[in-house]
């Protein structure tokens, strides 16, 4: 149904809320981007929850004193569902698991990609729908040779309207000089201009890497 909806072959009145279209236990969450694919790819679906936000784990004590956190089991507890609650993307204690930068990655607001990896060109995407430009964020960029940094800087993008795409330049890049056999990426991050209740000036609120040119095989 999920196909036929994206096609537009289905009398669907309201968009879909996915009720737990994500369950994060262990190593999990990994197809996340497929289902954005598929979520922004139609007005059919409008977003999903993921279960869980937090692990529902409180801290136990070995014999000699050290402190964990503890799950079902670990308190003589029987029976119990053994760690079928450690599903959050952070941990009972708040700090992030790998799956919580997989989700901030593909929940990002802006969309980068090349419109014409020759041309230095690059595409902005304002994902946001109530958001009217993109003020609040310096856009910065990198370039790369074989994970060193050789060049840095400020892209001025202007206003990025919502729902809108915009063409960014990058300046002085030429990628058909960059013929040493090393392999090149630019990378872009959008950074908090200022404070904000939720994280501090320089945050990355959304980032890519774009590759310029493979390196050479040894």
């Amino acid at each position: 149904w999920v196909r036929q909806a994206v096609k537009g072959q289905m009398d669907i009145k309201y968009p879909f809320h996915i009720s737990e279209y994500a369950h994060s236990m262990g190593n999990a969450v990994g197809n996340l981007k497929d289902y954005w694919d598929a979520i922004e790819s139609t007005n059919f679906f409008c977003g999903g929850a993921i279960w869980d936000w937090i692990d529902q784990s409180i801290y136990n004590y070995t014999n000699d004193g050290k402190r964990y956190l503890g799950y079902g089991g670990d308190f003589g507890d029987t029976p119990n569902d053994g760690q079928f609650v450690m599903n959050g993307i952070l941990f009972g204690d708040m700090q992030p698991k790998p799956q919580y930068y997989e989700v901030k990655k593909v929940y990002q607001n802006i969309g980068i990609k090349w419109d014409d990896v020759n041309a230095g060109r690059i595409d902005i995407f304002n994902k946001n729908y109530y958001v009217d430009d993109l003020a609040d964020y310096e856009c910065h960029y990198s370039l790369t040779a074989d994970g060193e940094q050789i060049k840095e800087g400020i892209l001025d993008i202007g206003t990025v309207s919502t729902r809108k795409h915009k063409i960014i330049t990058i300046p002085d890049l030429n990628p058909s000089s960059l013929n040493d056999g090393r392999e090149y990426f630019v990378n872009i991050e959008f950074r908090l201009k200022k404070d904000m209740p939720w994280a501090k000036a320089g945050y990355v609120q959304a980032d890519e890497q774009l590759l310029v040119k493979e390196g050479k095989k040894k």
